[in-house]
């Protein structure tokens, strides 16, 4: 694994839970290292035999903040590992952004379904997803 994204592995890693500090600088030298295109699919071709899922999507949630697109490439990238449901790391990195998969609800609905189906470990973390996103629209957040 390349030394820029396991420092910012580490950094996250270490600061999950509390304020992240040298994950952001981290986070910048990936971006200037890797750029920003194919960046999650870069990510996790390197790092998912070794990094937790969690600490990945934390890392993809911070790189939302600072690529130019607001993290449109990254938000493209989990929801085909969400619709192709081939690899339980991705998915499961996917299901951990700070964002809900897919702008549409019911898209959201009907692929979590699928994902619960096929990676049952998974499928509470689909349903609260599907729960939450339920809510908030119930609410007009």
């Amino acid at each position: 694994m390349d030394a820029i994204l396991l420092a910012a592995l580490d950094a996250v890693s270490r600061e999950r839970g509390s304020r992240f500090r040298d994950t952001f600088d981290c986070a910048k030298a990936l971006l200037a290292a890797y750029g920003q295109e194919n960046i999650a699919e870069r990510i996790a071709v390197e790092a998912g035999s070794q990094a937790s899922p969690l600490v990945a999507a934390d890392l993809l949630s911070v790189l939302f903040w600072f690529s130019t697109d607001n993290g449109a490439s990254i938000r493209r990238a989990s929801e085909a590992w969400l619709e192709e449901c081939a690899d339980a790391w991705k998915v499961e990195v996917a299901l951990h952004l700070e964002t809900y998969p897919f702008l549409d609800a019911e898209k959201m609905q009907d692929t979590l379904g699928r994902v619960a189906g096929r990676f049952p470990l998974l499928g509470g973390r689909c349903e609260e997803l599907r729960t939450l996103r339920a809510q908030d629209e119930w609410r007009g957040a």
